[in-house]
């Protein structure tokens, strides 16, 4: 398939949609106090390896490119593998490759700009629809779906501060009420990668990541949040004015714009 015309107005529609999302994020992440990270948030949207493919796929602003070279190349979209590499707020950045793709534990700063992300997003697809509610209904059930691979540490961390977010605003990712989180949780002493809830004291790794010893049984993490029913309005609408079902994405219409097809 020959790729779309590079065109100027898509261009240019592509750039003030990255900045759209960029004010927001920014916006929330200097309340939560991540000054450095509400600058340089995704700017790697702006370099040629992502700029110029994005634009070609750009779809007014509903739809994100990366879904569109996704669905133009056998599922594969070579935007998202750079985005995703350069870009540590991003779960997929956190997978360990060397080890059968096991995650590793997100340091919190990057949870807290997940968070910030998940806002600005948010705030920008699904417009007067938003509520602070709705990061947190959106990863309850992409976690539902199992669509995503968080170290069971850093998505008991990321649900703690969603969930203290709907309650009490931008406070819950501010440092301090962070810090106090990491404390209970106790953050510090998980293991730094993920083995099916192990450390890697526990295990004994041949040249190419194989497990010689027995099994251990993972520690029990309560995630009883994730099992709340999910509103119809998330599952229909997502966190960027898109949903999915069980069987794939629902059909982008003129009154609902892209939710899992959010620039990424």
């Amino acid at each position: 398939m020959d790729e779309p015309k590079l065109e100027l107005k898509n261009m240019w529609g592509h750039f003030l949609t990255i900045n759209k999302h960029k004010w927001e994020v920014a916006k929330a992440c200097f309340k939560a106090g991540l000054y450095r990270q509400g600058i340089t948030h995704d700017l790697s949207k702006f370099s040629p390896s992502e700029f110029f493919t994005s634009a070609r796929y750009y779809k007014q602003g509903v739809s994100s490119p990366v879904f569109e070279e996704r669905d133009a190349h056998d599922g594969a979209s070579y935007v998202e593998q750079h985005h995703h590499g350069h870009n540590p707020h991003h779960w997929e950045y956190w997978i360990h490759v060397n080890f059968k793709g096991k995650p590793i534990k997100i340091p919190p700063k990057y949870v807290r700009e997940m968070v910030c992300d998940f806002i600005g997003a948010g705030k920008v697809y699904r417009k007067k629809d938003w509520t602070r509610s709705l990061p947190l209904e959106y990863t309850q059930d992409a976690l539902a779906r199992k669509n995503r691979l968080y170290h069971y540490a850093t998505e008991e961390l990321l649900l703690r501060l969603l969930t203290d977010f709907k309650d009490i605003g931008f406070d819950a990712i501010k440092a301090p009420h962070a810090h106090k989180v990491l404390k209970e949780i106790d953050y510090a002493t998980a293991p730094e990668v993920d083995y099916d809830g192990k450390s890697i004291a526990d295990l004994e790794f041949d040249f190419v990541g194989e497990n010689r010893k027995k099994e251990i049984e993972a520690p029990v993490v309560d995630l009883s949040q994730t099992a709340e029913k999910v509103p119809e309005s998330v599952r229909q609408n997502g966190l960027y004015g898109r949903g999915r079902t069980d069987e794939g994405p629902l059909p982008i219409t003129k009154d609902a714009p892209s939710a899992d097809r959010a620039i990424k």
